[in-house]
């Protein structure tokens, strides 16, 4: 029988979409969590079904001395007259003969009586709710780790950026930055025009990056995503909604992404700006964005597992298939 189940099943998973092969595979795992507890009860059945037939036969031999009762042509002829239809087991009187009548009768009594008694039936714990929140968590205390590297990168840009405004100026550079000194003028935006790859695209794109709103915009991150490291975060998430922690999640990988991207284009320029004897003073970040990267890359895992689990939970939902059964 359960050959010819398996090969059915195998069958019927040659070409099947996955969510019906997910219901397959979940169902055959119930089925073969159920077999055992149905073994069970059928033998607890036919136990039952055994000594109720030896209570019948009491029914002859009850008052009878051993010898009368040991008679089996008639008690096979009594039970035939008292109970038409219902066949003779020899064997099972011989049980009733030795609990009635032998010395060890009641110890094989009390065996029978302990392998019928129905054991107490504690209710079981109620199923606590399947969460996600542990995945959110993962991706979310990954991100958490790269403030650190983020503060490590502004540190080295900062550095970078000095080379490249301390080169020789012009005269008249010079003189702007003199007048702006004296009248407590904000000086002009650092613009740089920086050029990377578009993903989409796959071609090159150029921009113009304010140096100083860029940074700004770092550090805001690095701000953000301090607190949100493993034991320091545990008690600030604790509030925090399913749907609100994907959230986040999904935002601060876009974001972190589009700094990537500008850190990069921004690692290139810095190196192609100033002369080639200058070059060795410039602080390269590959280290440090290769970091950021693997977080991005290990959080990005962790929102499409997230999202994939909840998609089957809902499909298995709508089909009547309980998720946690």
């Amino acid at each position: 029988m359960t050959r010819v189940v398996a090969d059915m099943t195998n069958q019927i998973k040659i070409g099947t979409e996955p969510l019906t092969m997910s219901v397959i595979t979940e169902s055959i795992s119930n089925l073969n969590k159920s077999f055992n507890p149905i073994i069970v009860q059928l033998k607890l059945l036919a136990d039952y079904q055994r000594e109720m037939y030896k209570l019948q036969l009491r029914g002859l031999t009850s008052g009878l001395p051993q010898a009368e009762a040991s008679n089996v042509p008639n008690l096979r002829k009594k039970m035939a007259q008292t109970m038409p239809g219902v066949p003779f087991y020899p064997d099972l009187l011989e049980e009733v003969l030795k609990e009635d009548y032998s010395g060890d009768g009641p110890a094989l009594q009390e065996a029978v009586l302990k392998k019928l008694m129905v054991a107490e039936n504690k209710p079981k714990a109620a199923k606590a709710p399947i969460s996600f929140r542990t995945i959110l968590l993962e991706g979310v205390y990954g991100l958490g780790a790269t403030a650190v590297t983020f503060q490590e990168i502004l540190v080295k840009m900062d550095e970078n950026q000095l080379i490249l405004e301390n080169r020789k100026q012009t005269f008249l550079e010079k003189l702007k930055k003199l007048f702006q000194q004296m009248f407590n003028r904000e000086p002009d935006p650092v613009i740089y025009e920086v050029e990377y790859i578009d993903p989409a695209k796959g071609a090159p794109v150029s921009e113009r990056v304010n140096f100083h709103a860029f940074r700004g915009d770092v550090e805001r991150k690095i701000r953000t995503l301090s607190p949100m490291v493993r034991g320091v975060a545990s008690s600030k998430l604790d509030s925090v909604q399913e749907d609100q922690l994907a959230g986040f999640l999904d935002r601060n990988v876009r974001e972190i992404q589009s700094l990537h991207k500008i850190l990069g284009a921004l690692d290139d320029f810095f190196k192609a700006a100033v002369d080639k004897p200058e070059r060795d003073r410039i602080r390269g970040i590959k280290p440090e964005l290769g970091t950021i990267k693997n977080a991005i890359v290990r959080a990005n895992s962790k929102r499409y597992e997230y999202n994939a689990q909840k998609e089957q939970e809902e499909q298995l939902k709508r089909l009547g298939v309980s998720p946690d059964s």
